[in-house]
């Protein structure tokens, strides 16, 4: 069984980047239907309109504006962007967690002890010998751990990064969607 660093969940991390690609994806054939909508309302011939050429949408409040199926396809391929790293960060998770275990097996036969992110010797006596090497594996041991823990902490500063850039974009698009629709 593998042990995942303390305040990381790989599964809830991965379903709810699953939650938003799949949203994503619905949206998206939306924007296609939507976009298809707006194509028919601005290619009727002249003959089948009942008034004045104007946009669709003051012709009929439930017809798509023209900035709609854009609006749309955005949104949808911004939450995939979140979704996705929202699932490479899982990935990494569960990549680093093994890798933690690995370390911990390793420190454990050579007598040693992995506590968080640090290898310790543990407490009580023991021979010269084993004090010996001990004291010689736990440098390359603890770098193995150190290297996890920035492979994580680069992770997590992506899925920041990304997470940072995502969620004004769809604050702002949400925002013109319904300015659209409400309006």
């Amino acid at each position: 069984m593998v042990t995942v660093p303390r305040g990381a969940d790989p599964a809830s991390c991965s379903r709810a980047g699953g939650v938003l690609r799949t949203s994503a994806a619905e949206l998206a054939g939306l924007a296609h239907e939507l976009s298809g909508s707006w194509r028919d309302q601005r290619h009727r011939r002249p003959d089948q309109a009942d008034a004045p050429a104007r946009p669709a949408y003051h012709q009929d409040p439930m017809a798509p504006s023209a900035d709609l199926p854009a609006l749309t396809a955005e949104l949808a391929a911004e939450l995939d962007r979140a979704g996705s790293a929202l699932q490479v960060h899982a990935q990494e998770l569960a990549e680093n967690a093994a890798a933690l275990d690995r370390i911990a097996a390793r420190a454990e036969s050579a007598g040693l002890v992995l506590r968080g992110w640090e290898i310790l010797e543990p407490y009580g006596l023991t021979g010269a010998d084993d004090a010996r090497q001990r004291r010689l594996a736990l440098p390359d041991l603890q770098r193995q751990a150190d290297r996890v823990a920035q492979r994580l902490g680069r992770s997590r500063s992506h899925l920041q990064r990304v997470l940072n850039e995502v969620t004004p974009r769809l604050t702002e698009l949400t925002d013109a969607v319904r300015a659209q629709t409400d309006g």
